[in-house]
């Protein structure tokens, strides 16, 4: 498994270790999971989770401190647009933006998911 040490990508899709990559660098597959994360979330409710570059974004650093649902509703309409995903898509989004990389879903999480199966 190859890690990565360079830091590129769009700033509303970069994961946080890519600004703070560890010593020894970060898991693109992680990273990756991450940015689709952003990517489903976005489709789903019309709008980033996280409106500014990361090292920025005040809803980030409450996001790192208290991850869960009120990621989805507590501005801009965004728990209206969200009624698609259900209970399991939000969960599921919130497992690919976990903060810390050993608690973020894997692609395998996320196809087995009962979500992802459509049940």
């Amino acid at each position: 498994l190859k890690r990565l040490k360079s830091s590129v990508g769009s700033p509303h899709y970069v994961a946080p270790e890519v600004y703070s990559p560890p010593l020894h660098g970060y898991v693109g597959t992680a990273v990756d999971v991450y940015s689709l994360g952003v990517l489903l979330f976005a489709m789903s409710t019309g709008a980033f989770p996280f409106e500014e570059d990361l090292r920025k974004c005040a809803r980030f650093r409450r996001w790192e401190r208290d991850p869960g649902p009120w990621i989805f509703g507590d501005d801009g309409g965004r728990a209206a647009n969200a009624c698609c995903l259900g209970e399991e898509g939000r969960d599921v989004v919130m497992g690919m933006l976990a903060v810390e990389v050993d608690k973020r879903w894997t692609l395998e999480d996320v196809v087995g998911s009962k979500w992802y199966r459509g049940g």
